[in-house]
């Protein structure tokens, strides 16, 4: 039997960074700034070349993001995790994330993003916010208390391969969906026109 393990003994969790206010974007800025808006639609990275870039009001080490870390978004009906696979150059995580940084000797990132945006995970997570919430909101001690399945790292990076294999070709099905949507609207412009191949 696979055993069970909290989050907080298997990985560093703390608050992204806070604002007094709300921030200010500057293009010369050197710090960049991950929200929402930056996380790929397949929750499987981040768009850091395209972050707000900002001056920090106070010193942000503690709250830079490496590679490896995982990024949990708590508040909300549709909670989900992301883990950062590349970043280029300092950059931090607004407050709305958790930072979990995993002890890699017990728990892979893309496990842990995986086990994170699993549907038992996020009922469990849901239900330990409480229920008939407008806006459930899952607090710190939660995500540390949680306890998860913690296969052998062999396993954990299979869950990882397939999940990236997985990823890949959902990607490539939109490309194909994008060309095929193409070729049938150039051959119906053709048609509208009265065109016809010969």
């Amino acid at each position: 039997m696979t055993p069970k393990e909290a989050i907080g003994k298997l990985a560093e969790i703390q608050i992204g960074y806070q604002f007094r206010s709300k921030p200010k974007a500057d293009e010369n800025g050197s710090v960049k700034l991950i929200q929402i808006k930056d996380i790929l639609p397949g929750r499987n990275g981040i768009h850091s070349d395209s972050a707000l870039r900002f001056e920090p009001e106070r010193n942000p080490n503690k709250q830079l993001l490496q590679e490896g870390d995982v990024l949990f978004m708590g508040k909300g009906t549709a909670p989900f995790a992301c883990r950062i696979m590349k970043l280029t150059g300092p950059t931090v995580a607004g407050g709305m994330f958790f930072i979990l940084r995993p002890d890699t000797q017990r728990i892979l990132p893309e496990y842990l993003s995986w086990v994170l945006n699993n549907k038992q995970t996020l009922e469990k997570l849901k239900i330990a916010s409480g229920t008939g919430v407008a806006m459930p909101v899952i607090r710190r001690k939660e995500l540390e208390r949680l306890t998860i399945p913690l296969p052998p790292l062999e396993n954990q990076q299979r869950i990882g391969e397939i999940q990236a294999l997985k990823e890949l070709e959902q990607n490539l099905m939109k490309d194909l969906t994008k060309q095929q949507q193409l070729l049938a609207d150039g051959i119906c412009k053709k048609l509208m026109e009265g065109k016809t191949d010969e």
